[in-house]
């Protein structure tokens, strides 16, 4: 558990306890009194030997049962008992200052370890303490704070305090070597001169001086003095200090900021009569003891050399809100006196930086820790719901929790029931502040994957995610080419769900392999052109590295494949993805897949007669290449009666009509199968090629049409074998590659 330091102005009248704020780093007061930070000094036992403190012990005061104690610590350094009870048992039980200081002590302890803490512990403590206070006084202190549960207590004087207070908080405007602090407080007054060096103030021992008895509280006995001889000349004889002294203090204060108040008191009968105090008369009954203190001052002065003279007073402690006291102290002195609004305060603010010792980071985290674990268990989550509260938390993007789970010591790299992380969660969910959040933790692994091998780039780049897909590119630990259980990249799932600004984001990306192949042998752009993703394709062709006619498992090339039969495409669209392709002056149109197909073989088996037209049109198109079984474009168009395939065909220029499949011309072959359309066109063909070339038959060989007979001879040596050209040539197309899309 995290242990805490804090500063305690442990004075005669009201305590005040600081702490360094864990989320400022500043110094900060802490609210323990009921209207302030303030807490009285006070004690109230009844007659059980019970305890109240504070404002509780103040609410007591008229309580004649039990005994109200105020000023103990002014009675350290004696045995002498300050209160006796008599316990349950009948024996008489005797407390001294130290016992009462111990008890008073333990009860800020446990109410700042209750308010600011959470439970954590409070075990340090820097205590305040005049400069005239004895050895047997500290000793006893210190044995109290010890008592109390403090295991590291160190003191300092109270003006050493107030002035490294002054030079922390004041920088801009504090002295720049020395200064006589004056501590005018409730119970005692203390001179001291401070040496600053940089952020750090010391004392010097010898140049100090003050008066135990000359606090606040000798104005208010002045004051109270006066209140009971002016209201006995209006019958009033009996006036209860316990309960109307704190009304005369409060007079006393207001006369800091007011020229005349009202002080209103009440007796046993009944209130009394109004009593009119100006500030002229007050300064009047206290000039005596402010000459008294002027004059230590002077003497102090006397004896600090040259090389330590001081540039100005610092006047703190309650009691120098008084007007009267920087008039004459600046006059006796010649230095300005410098009021700061934190001159109530400092004290204890000087205590809780002089207290402080910075955490370690490791320290830090554990209260980190701690503090969630408690947040964490309040909203009734185990630690062993941690990890699925993150993953959800991810989902819903809430930020605000992720920190807390985090902050209990959730593994940012969790996974789920299917190894999914946070990360995954938020870019699933498409929450782009969760994925910045989460994408600039430390320890997080962008590349982490669920247990289909799917990272949180290839989800970005699967769901279209630009955005996130270009954050984490910018991540200097990403794995550009890492890929799932079927050797996809998120490349290739961008090109297979055509999302092609995530492509172009990628293309670009340190590192990146364009060519990078799954399982099965396909690169982004196999899938890109069998998608017919156009805009994808054109991404991919401005990669300066991409090869344009790699092979995949059966030795298709992009081409090829974008030749093959799918359903999902519109021949169409196949046409635009063609065109795109053959932007590339790189592409082989006369590639062969293993099976010897070439890309217009198979266009014009599938049908696409607009494919085979473009390609037709290109310039170093082989149109009458032989592919599988040595049948040529026009054979496979014949074979699956695709008139308009084989009309596309007979328009080019370079084809021939003539040149036979299997030992059979592409005529004979589409009268054989019965495809009349297609033997019209071959015939139509040859007439044209005839007349062009105005080939006229000789006497002994007259042109006629093949009779039954010929057809017959032919029929023997070929006809068996037709049925199985068609059939081999479609057992022949990879039907892996759908299974690749899945």
């Amino acid at each position: 558990m995290n242990t805490h330091a804090i500063g305690i102005d442990f004075g005669t009248s009201k305590t005040l306890v600081s702490h360094i704020n864990p989320q400022t780093g500043h110094p900060e007061t802490i609210r323990l009194g009921r209207g302030g930070d303030l807490i009285p000094t006070t004690i109230f036992i009844d007659s059980a030997g019970r305890f109240s403190f504070g404002d509780d012990a103040d609410d007591m005061i008229e309580d004649i049962s039990g005994t109200y104690l105020r000023g103990v610590k002014m009675q350290l350094g004696s045995d002498t008992p300050v209160h006796m009870y008599l316990a349950s048992n009948g024996d008489c039980r005797q407390l001294t200052a130290k016992d009462l200081v111990r008890e008073y002590l333990l009860y800020i302890r446990q109410q700042v370890e209750k308010l600011v803490y959470q439970g954590e512990s409070v075990t340090r403590a820097t205590i305040t303490r005049p400069v005239n206070f004895s050895p047997a006084q500290c000793q006893e202190l210190q044995q109290a704070a010890i008592a109390a549960g403090f295991k590291h207590v160190e003191f300092t004087t109270e003006p050493e305090a107030a002035g490294l207070a002054y030079c922390r908080l004041n920088a801009a405007h504090a002295f720049a070597r020395n200064a006589l602090v004056v501590d005018w407080g409730g119970g005692t007054l203390d001179f001291a001169l401070v040496t600053r060096s940089h952020d750090s103030v010391r004392t010097h021992g010898h140049l100090t001086d003050g008066d135990m008895e000359m606090g606040g509280e000798k104005f208010d006995e002045i004051l109270w003095n006066y209140a009971v001889e002016s209201l006995k000349s209006h019958g009033v004889t009996t006036l209860n200090p316990v309960s109307q002294l704190p009304r005369v203090r409060r007079s006393k204060e207001l006369l800091s900021s007011r020229q005349e108040v009202i002080l209103r008191l009440s007796q046993e009968n009944g209130a009394c009569p109004p009593l009119a105090l100006s500030r002229e008369t007050f300064n009047l009954m206290i000039a005596a003891y402010i000459d008294k203190a002027a004059q230590k001052l002077h003497s102090l002065l006397s004896r600090i050399p040259s090389e330590h003279q001081p540039e100005m007073l610092l006047l703190v402690g309650g009691s120098s809100q008084i007007p009267l006291i920087k008039e004459k102290l600046e006059e006796a002195c010649g230095l300005p006196a410098y009021m700061w609004h934190y001159s109530r305060e400092a004290v204890a603010l000087g205590a809780a930086l002089w207290s402080y010792v910075p955490p370690t980071p490791e320290e830090k985290i554990q209260h980190e820790r701690n503090k969630a674990r408690i947040e964490l268990n309040r909203r009734g989550i185990e630690p062993d719901e941690y990890d699925t509260n993150l993953l959800r938390a991810a989902g819903k993007g809430d930020i605000a929790f992720i920190q807390l789970l985090l902050s209990a010591g959730t593994d940012i790299n969790a996974t789920g029931n299917n190894l999914e992380t946070a990360l995954y969660e938020a870019v699933y969910s498409g929450n782009m502040e969760c994925i910045v959040f989460l994408t600039e933790i430390n320890d997080i692994d962008i590349n982490k994957a669920d247990n289909t091998g799917c990272t949180p780039l290839i989800l970005a780049a699967a769901s279209g995610n630009t955005q996130c897909v270009d954050l984490l590119l910018s991540k200097p630990d990403i794995k550009v080419n890492q890929t799932d259980n079927h050797g996809r990249s998120a490349l290739f799932v961008a090109c297979q769900t055509g999302h092609a600004e995530c492509v172009k984001k990628l293309v670009s990306a340190k590192g990146i392999n364009v060519n990078l192949q799954t399982e099965n042998k396909l690169s982004p752009l196999h899938i890109a052109t069998y998608l017919c993703h156009s805009e994808c394709v054109r991404e991919l062709l401005a990669a300066p590295h991409i090869q344009v006619n790699l092979p995949e498992e059966s030795g298709g090339t992009p081409l090829i494949l974008l030749m093959m039969p799918n359903e999902e495409t519109k021949q169409q669209n196949k046409l635009e993805c063609l065109r795109t392709l053959l932007q590339c002056a790189e592409v082989n149109i006369n590639a062969t897949a293993y099976n010897g197909n070439t890309p217009l073989v198979i266009a014009a088996m599938s049908g696409y007669h607009l494919l085979v037209r473009e390609l037709c049109k290109t310039q170093h198109i082989d149109i009458n290449k032989k592919g599988n079984n040595d049948t040529t474009a026009l054979g496979a168009a014949i074979l699956a009666n695709h008139v308009k395939c084989v009309s596309e065909l007979l328009q080019a220029p370079a084809i021939n009509v003539n040149l036979k499949c299997n030992d059979c011309t592409p005529l004979y072959i589409a009268e054989q199968m019965g495809h009349n359309e297609c033997a019209d066109l071959l015939r139509a063909k040859l007439n044209s090629e005839k007349q062009a070339h105005q080939q006229q038959p000789t006497p002994s060989q007259p042109q006629r049409r093949p009779s039954g007979s010929d057809l017959a001879g032919c029929s023997s040596e070929f006809a068996g074998c037709l049925k199985w050209i068609a059939w081999g040539f479609l057992l022949h197309l990879p039907m892996w590659l759908m299974k690749s899309c899945d």
